[in-house]
């Protein structure tokens, strides 16, 4: 069984839902931890799967669930940020779960964040370019307004993509915004410009100036973590299919 749960009294109704899971370059999740670290935003809840490993990382000598949810009163947003993949065969359970919870709390819009394995020139001034998907017609014009282009064609693998999918037939407006990445390691420079967009689009207010310093500690807790948990992974699956911690 898959449910999140999050606090009675937590009033989220019409906010706006951003979520991070691990992906190409870590962009998302490293975009959402600095988010939840930058705004010190409130854990109000966690998603918890019997299909997933029982994995409690520890964080400060806290113990913490690998898939966490933050709010921000201020600014009316709620924050999903995931440090453990979603195998695939548990993405349609998980998604269903999300949208529950989705239409549950009249969320007022869903914004996924990843990286797309696109180089881009590491030179001193630049910066990756970001794309989207949308599921609703009528996002295209606020997202050319801030230079953001739709991605013409392709194929979306994961959780994202279904969420995306499903909010379509709910009307619910939703998009994924993907941000030119390096694939094999932890690209810090499109998770900034994935915040930097944000910033725009929904008024998080969020500097991106101490971004690497913060997605660097995020970054060394996860290997870590990866190391203390890959003989758990193996034993629990003999396949890719198992549940794992990005790395």
């Amino acid at each position: 069984m898959t449910r999140i749960n999050i606090q009675e009294d937590a009033q989220i109704d019409g906010y706006t839902l951003i979520e991070g899971f691990p992906g190409v370059g870590l962009v998302g999740t490293l975009a959402a931890g600095y988010m939840v670290e930058s705004k010190n935003m409130e854990q109000i809840g966690y998603l918890h799967s019997e299909k997933l490993q029982p994995l409690i990382l520890i964080h400060d000598g806290k113990t913490q669930f690998p898939i966490r949810i933050y709010r921000d009163k201020e600014k009316k947003i709620v924050v999903l940020l995931s440090e453990l993949i979603i195998p695939s065969k548990i993405v349609e359970e998980v998604s269903e779960e999300l949208l529950r919870f989705i239409k549950k709390h009249k969320i007022k819009e869903v914004i996924s964040l990843g990286g797309i394995a696109k180089p881009y020139q590491e030179k001193k001034n630049s910066m990756p370019e970001v794309q989207a998907i949308i599921s609703k017609e009528e996002l295209r014009d606020r997202l050319e307004k801030e230079n953001i282009s739709l991605v013409p064609e392709g194929l979306v693998v994961g959780l994202s993509g279904v969420l995306v999918a499903k909010t379509e037939k709910e009307n619910i407006p939703a998009m994924i915004l993907l941000a030119q990445s390096r694939k094999n390691i932890p690209d810090l420079k499109a998770s900034a410009k994935l915040v930097e967009k944000l910033n725009k689009l929904v008024d998080i207010d969020i500097s991106t100036k101490d971004l690497k310093e913060e997605a660097e500690k995020i970054e060394g807790r996860i290997k870590k973590i990866v190391g203390q948990t890959r003989k758990i992974q193996e034993s629990y699956s003999k396949d890719n299919e198992s549940p794992t911690m990005y790395g």
